[in-house]
């Protein structure tokens, strides 16, 4: 799913709690996505998915990953009323350690925590149905 069609899509889902993206590798990480995620209302609130908890998806290249990152964090800044509390990232037992690597070297992986937003790192043969 392309950045556009998602934000179309989630535009509309504004009571949706869980996010889970099933694509192979993830294009849904464009600047579109990341505009439109990052965006408050005035009052502080995500426009897009506002009451989203939970958003789920296959490991990106580094630089989508940090672009998420930088959302996450315009997102869960203090003063706004974020309800996103986790972030999982699906990876294979071959790209764990890369993955594991990104997210401990990263300079927003603390801000992130600060703000309450919980990045995880999870094991993709535990979803094999979108195989």
């Amino acid at each position: 799913i392309a950045g556009k069609d998602i934000v179309r899509i989630l535009k509309t889902a504004r009571q949706l709690q869980v996010l889970e993206i099933l694509d192979y590798e993830p294009k849904f990480i464009s600047d579109d996505f990341l505009q439109a995620f990052a965006q408050l209302g005035p009052s502080g609130i995500p426009v897009l998915c506002p009451n989203l908890q939970t958003i789920c998806f296959r490991v990106p290249s580094d630089t989508e990953l940090a672009s998420f990152a930088l959302a996450l964090h315009t997102r869960g800044s203090s003063g706004t009323q974020n309800r996103l509390k986790t972030v999982t990232i699906l990876c294979r037992a071959s790209e764990k350690a890369s993955a594991e690597e990104t997210l401990q070297t990263s300079a927003w992986l603390d801000q992130l925590r600060d703000a309450g937003i919980d990045m995880q790192l999870g094991d993709l043969t535990s979803y094999v149905a979108w195989e």
